[in-house]
Protein backbone atom coordinates (compact mmCIF):
# COMPACT_ATOMS: atom_id res chain seq x y z
CA UNK A 1 0.00 0.00 0.00
CA UNK A 2 1.34 3.63 -0.81
CA UNK A 3 0.36 5.72 1.69
CA UNK A 4 1.32 9.64 1.36
CA UNK A 5 1.59 12.12 4.03
CA UNK A 6 -0.76 14.91 3.73
CA UNK A 7 1.81 18.63 3.10
CA UNK A 8 1.18 21.72 4.40
CA UNK A 9 -1.56 23.29 2.76
CA UNK A 10 0.65 26.26 1.86
CA UNK A 11 -2.39 29.24 1.43
CA UNK A 12 -5.10 26.88 -0.13
CA UNK A 13 -8.66 27.75 0.15
CA UNK A 14 -10.60 24.81 0.91
CA UNK A 15 -12.84 23.62 -1.88
CA UNK A 16 -16.23 22.19 -0.74
CA UNK A 17 -18.19 19.91 -2.65
CA UNK A 18 -21.25 22.38 -3.79
CA UNK A 19 -20.78 23.93 -7.27
CA UNK A 20 -22.72 27.15 -8.57
CA UNK A 21 -22.02 26.61 -11.70
CA UNK A 22 -23.73 22.99 -11.63
CA UNK A 23 -26.97 24.32 -10.12
CA UNK A 24 -27.47 26.47 -12.68
CA UNK A 25 -26.66 24.07 -15.67
CA UNK A 26 -29.29 22.05 -13.81
CA UNK A 27 -31.72 25.36 -14.06
CA UNK A 28 -30.90 25.11 -18.27
CA UNK A 29 -31.41 21.90 -18.26
CA UNK A 30 -34.93 22.41 -17.21
CA UNK A 31 -35.69 24.74 -19.62
CA UNK A 32 -33.96 22.77 -22.07
CA UNK A 33 -36.54 19.66 -21.45
CA UNK A 34 -39.62 21.96 -21.61
CA UNK A 35 -38.51 23.26 -25.19
CA UNK A 36 -38.91 21.79 -28.75
CA UNK A 37 -35.04 21.20 -30.46
CA UNK A 38 -33.46 24.12 -32.24
CA UNK A 39 -35.52 26.77 -30.38
CA UNK A 40 -34.27 29.47 -28.80
CA UNK A 41 -34.04 29.91 -24.94
CA UNK A 42 -32.69 33.77 -25.06
CA UNK A 43 -29.74 35.46 -25.20
CA UNK A 44 -27.04 34.78 -22.86
CA UNK A 45 -27.91 38.53 -20.85
CA UNK A 46 -31.40 37.19 -20.73
CA UNK A 47 -30.62 34.09 -19.23
CA UNK A 48 -28.07 35.01 -16.72
CA UNK A 49 -30.82 37.28 -15.43
CA UNK A 50 -33.47 33.99 -15.03
CA UNK A 51 -30.65 31.42 -13.85
CA UNK A 52 -28.64 34.06 -11.87
CA UNK A 53 -24.76 33.94 -10.78
CA UNK A 54 -21.87 36.16 -12.03
CA UNK A 55 -20.49 36.34 -15.88
CA UNK A 56 -18.06 33.60 -14.97
CA UNK A 57 -20.04 31.52 -13.20
CA UNK A 58 -22.59 31.71 -15.87
CA UNK A 59 -20.36 30.55 -18.82
CA UNK A 60 -18.87 27.52 -17.04
CA UNK A 61 -22.62 26.65 -16.70
CA UNK A 62 -22.97 27.06 -20.53
CA UNK A 63 -19.61 25.32 -21.35
CA UNK A 64 -21.43 22.44 -18.99
CA UNK A 65 -24.66 22.47 -20.56
CA UNK A 66 -23.04 22.57 -24.31
CA UNK A 67 -20.67 19.41 -23.13
CA UNK A 68 -24.10 17.56 -22.83
CA UNK A 69 -25.26 18.68 -25.48
CA UNK A 70 -27.98 20.12 -24.58
CA UNK A 71 -27.59 23.20 -25.71
CA UNK A 72 -25.73 25.66 -29.09
CA UNK A 73 -24.61 29.00 -28.57
CA UNK A 74 -24.34 31.12 -31.67
CA UNK A 75 -22.94 34.77 -31.31
CA UNK A 76 -24.49 37.46 -33.72
CA UNK A 77 -27.21 39.61 -34.08
CA UNK A 78 -29.88 36.39 -34.74
CA UNK A 79 -27.53 34.21 -32.35
CA UNK A 80 -28.24 33.37 -28.55
CA UNK A 81 -28.75 29.88 -26.84
CA UNK A 82 -30.49 27.81 -28.95
CA UNK A 83 -31.67 24.11 -27.51
CA UNK A 84 -29.79 21.33 -29.40
CA UNK A 85 -30.86 19.46 -31.75
CA UNK A 86 -31.92 15.31 -30.00
CA UNK A 87 -29.08 12.94 -31.11
CA UNK A 88 -29.94 10.18 -33.03
CA UNK A 89 -29.38 6.80 -32.39
CA UNK A 90 -26.02 6.30 -35.00
CA UNK A 91 -24.74 9.40 -32.42
CA UNK A 92 -24.67 7.58 -29.56
CA UNK A 93 -20.96 6.56 -29.96
CA UNK A 94 -20.38 10.70 -30.25
CA UNK A 95 -20.49 13.35 -27.40
CA UNK A 96 -20.32 16.91 -27.95
CA UNK A 97 -17.11 18.24 -26.97
CA UNK A 98 -16.41 22.27 -27.10
CA UNK A 99 -19.33 22.53 -30.00
CA UNK A 100 -17.95 19.85 -31.84
CA UNK A 101 -18.95 15.99 -32.12
CA UNK A 102 -15.69 13.57 -31.33
CA UNK A 103 -15.90 9.69 -30.52
CA UNK A 104 -16.40 8.40 -27.03
CA UNK A 105 -13.24 6.97 -26.83
CA UNK A 106 -11.44 9.93 -27.52
CA UNK A 107 -13.13 11.16 -24.37
CA UNK A 108 -12.66 8.40 -22.20
CA UNK A 109 -9.12 8.43 -23.11
CA UNK A 110 -8.65 11.69 -21.87
CA UNK A 111 -10.65 11.30 -18.91
CA UNK A 112 -8.52 8.71 -18.35
CA UNK A 113 -5.43 10.44 -18.61
CA UNK A 114 -6.09 13.37 -16.15
CA UNK A 115 -7.90 10.78 -13.43
CA UNK A 116 -4.63 10.07 -11.82
CA UNK A 117 -3.94 13.75 -11.13
CA UNK A 118 -7.43 14.23 -9.83
CA UNK A 119 -6.78 11.71 -7.97
CA UNK A 120 -3.25 12.73 -6.36
CA UNK A 121 -3.94 16.22 -5.79
CA UNK A 122 -7.22 15.24 -4.18
CA UNK A 123 -4.97 12.74 -1.62
CA UNK A 124 -2.67 15.39 -0.99
CA UNK A 125 -5.94 18.42 -0.16
CA UNK A 126 -8.51 16.88 0.69
CA UNK A 127 -9.68 17.92 4.51
CA UNK A 128 -11.62 16.04 7.21
CA UNK A 129 -14.75 18.11 5.58
CA UNK A 130 -13.95 16.99 2.63
CA UNK A 131 -14.07 13.83 2.97
CA UNK A 132 -17.27 13.87 4.96
CA UNK A 133 -18.98 15.84 2.30
CA UNK A 134 -17.34 13.20 -0.19
CA UNK A 135 -18.89 10.41 2.12
CA UNK A 136 -22.32 12.36 1.87
CA UNK A 137 -22.29 11.91 -1.94
CA UNK A 138 -20.74 8.26 -1.97
CA UNK A 139 -24.20 7.62 0.89
CA UNK A 140 -26.66 8.99 -1.77
CA UNK A 141 -25.29 7.05 -4.77
CA UNK A 142 -25.34 4.24 -2.76
CA UNK A 143 -29.27 4.94 -2.49
CA UNK A 144 -29.74 5.48 -5.99
CA UNK A 145 -27.80 2.04 -6.72
CA UNK A 146 -30.24 0.27 -4.09
CA UNK A 147 -33.05 1.73 -5.50
CA UNK A 148 -31.69 0.40 -9.05
CA UNK A 149 -32.21 3.92 -9.99
CA UNK A 150 -30.22 4.79 -13.24
CA UNK A 151 -30.23 7.94 -13.78
CA UNK A 152 -29.70 9.30 -10.36
CA UNK A 153 -26.50 6.84 -9.51
CA UNK A 154 -24.76 8.62 -12.96
CA UNK A 155 -25.55 11.67 -11.61
CA UNK A 156 -24.53 11.32 -7.78
CA UNK A 157 -21.35 9.40 -9.32
CA UNK A 158 -20.71 12.40 -11.71
CA UNK A 159 -21.02 14.70 -8.25
CA UNK A 160 -18.36 12.58 -7.00
CA UNK A 161 -15.57 12.84 -9.32
CA UNK A 162 -16.30 16.62 -9.79
CA UNK A 163 -15.82 17.03 -6.16
CA UNK A 164 -12.83 15.35 -5.97
CA UNK A 165 -11.74 17.73 -8.96
CA UNK A 166 -12.65 20.69 -6.88
CA UNK A 167 -10.04 19.65 -4.22
CA UNK A 168 -7.38 20.40 -6.58
CA UNK A 169 -5.32 24.18 -6.52
CA UNK A 170 -4.74 23.58 -10.27
CA UNK A 171 -7.68 25.39 -12.76
CA UNK A 172 -6.30 23.92 -15.34
CA UNK A 173 -6.89 20.75 -14.20
CA UNK A 174 -10.40 21.37 -12.98
CA UNK A 175 -11.65 22.67 -15.77
CA UNK A 176 -10.39 20.29 -18.22
CA UNK A 177 -11.32 17.45 -16.20
CA UNK A 178 -14.68 18.75 -15.42
CA UNK A 179 -15.47 19.14 -19.32
CA UNK A 180 -14.27 15.49 -20.03
CA UNK A 181 -15.99 14.18 -17.26
CA UNK A 182 -19.42 15.49 -18.38
CA UNK A 183 -18.89 14.30 -21.88
CA UNK A 184 -18.44 10.91 -20.51
CA UNK A 185 -20.96 10.61 -18.13
CA UNK A 186 -23.50 12.50 -20.57
CA UNK A 187 -23.24 9.45 -23.20
CA UNK A 188 -22.22 7.06 -20.39
CA UNK A 189 -26.25 7.02 -18.49
CA UNK A 190 -27.88 6.40 -21.51
CA UNK A 191 -25.06 3.44 -22.29
CA UNK A 192 -25.60 2.38 -18.33
CA UNK A 193 -29.23 2.53 -19.02
CA UNK A 194 -28.70 -0.76 -21.47
CA UNK A 195 -26.87 -2.96 -19.71
CA UNK A 196 -29.07 -6.04 -19.28
CA UNK A 197 -27.50 -6.77 -15.55
CA UNK A 198 -27.84 -3.12 -14.10
CA UNK A 199 -28.65 -3.93 -11.15
CA UNK A 200 -25.55 -5.65 -10.17
CA UNK A 201 -23.27 -3.63 -12.06
CA UNK A 202 -24.98 0.02 -9.95
CA UNK A 203 -24.16 -2.30 -6.70
CA UNK A 204 -20.74 -3.44 -8.09
CA UNK A 205 -19.91 0.66 -9.40
CA UNK A 206 -21.30 1.75 -5.80
CA UNK A 207 -18.69 -0.90 -3.98
CA UNK A 208 -15.86 0.90 -6.09
CA UNK A 209 -17.20 4.27 -4.99
CA UNK A 210 -16.68 3.14 -1.41
CA UNK A 211 -13.50 1.99 -1.98
CA UNK A 212 -11.69 4.94 -3.31
CA UNK A 213 -12.97 6.56 -0.54
CA UNK A 214 -11.29 4.69 1.88
CA UNK A 215 -8.31 5.21 0.48
CA UNK A 216 -8.34 9.30 -0.33
CA UNK A 217 -9.32 8.96 3.58
CA UNK A 218 -6.22 6.65 4.32
CA UNK A 219 -4.17 9.15 1.69
CA UNK A 220 -3.38 5.68 -0.26
CA UNK A 221 -2.46 6.70 -3.82
CA UNK A 222 -2.26 2.98 -5.05
CA UNK A 223 -6.01 2.08 -4.05
CA UNK A 224 -7.50 4.88 -5.10
CA UNK A 225 -6.18 4.20 -8.52
CA UNK A 226 -7.21 0.74 -8.55
CA UNK A 227 -10.84 1.95 -7.50
CA UNK A 228 -10.61 3.76 -10.62
CA UNK A 229 -9.95 1.36 -12.66
CA UNK A 230 -12.75 -0.82 -11.49
CA UNK A 231 -15.27 2.33 -11.52
CA UNK A 232 -15.81 3.00 -15.74
CA UNK A 233 -18.93 4.80 -16.36
CA UNK A 234 -18.40 3.86 -19.73
CA UNK A 235 -18.83 0.42 -21.61
CA UNK A 236 -15.59 -1.21 -22.07
CA UNK A 237 -16.30 -1.02 -26.18
CA UNK A 238 -16.71 2.50 -26.43
CA UNK A 239 -12.23 2.06 -25.71
CA UNK A 240 -12.08 0.67 -28.53
CA UNK A 241 -10.69 3.14 -31.01
CA UNK A 242 -12.81 5.04 -34.14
Amino acid sequence: MTVIEHPARGGYAERGVGNRAEQIAERIAELVRGALPGSRLGYKHELRHLCGGSVGTFNEALRLAQSRGLIVARPGPGGGVFVADRPTPSGRARVSWDGAAVPVAEAVRIRDALEPLVVEDAIWHASPADIASLRTVVHRAGEAAAGHDVRMFVQWDRDLHAAMADLSPHAALRGMYRLVLDAVLHDGSAMLRLRKDTAGRLQSRHQGQVELLAALEARDLAGALHALRDDDTADPELRRPS
